[in-house]
């Protein structure tokens, strides 16, 4: 039985023969890396496409989307580490490192 709640299955549901199609055109116009400016231009455009904030250039070629959420601390956390609250079979074996703090 998945844990997935309903509306994200859907939503992957819903979107999966686009990412499909976005996977096979990366496929279909490799890149080396840190080289990767198609890639990045890409996955920029749909980032702020999906009114994100967008960092790019991150370590020569890389993008990272921001999401804006509540401040910490607002919210209830469970705080179990990352290793015990995302099991997949194709996961890491590898333990979490201990979080960095600022």
């Amino acid at each position: 039985m998945s844990k997935t709640r309903p509306e994200w299955s859907q939503e992957i549901t819903m979107r999966a023969d686009d990412l499909v199609a976005l996977r096979r055109d990366f496929h279909r116009h490799p890149e080396l890396s840190h080289q990767e400016r198609r890639t990045a231009e890409i996955i920029a455009e749909r980032l702020h496409a999906a009114k994100l904030d967008v960092r790019t250039a991150v370590g020569g070629t890389g993008v990272v989307g921001v999401l804006h959420g509540e401040p910490a601390g607002t919210r209830p956390s469970h705080g179990a580490p990352t290793s015990t609250r995302y099991r997949s079979p194709s996961g890491s074996r590898r333990p979490s490192p201990p979080a960095r703090r600022a």
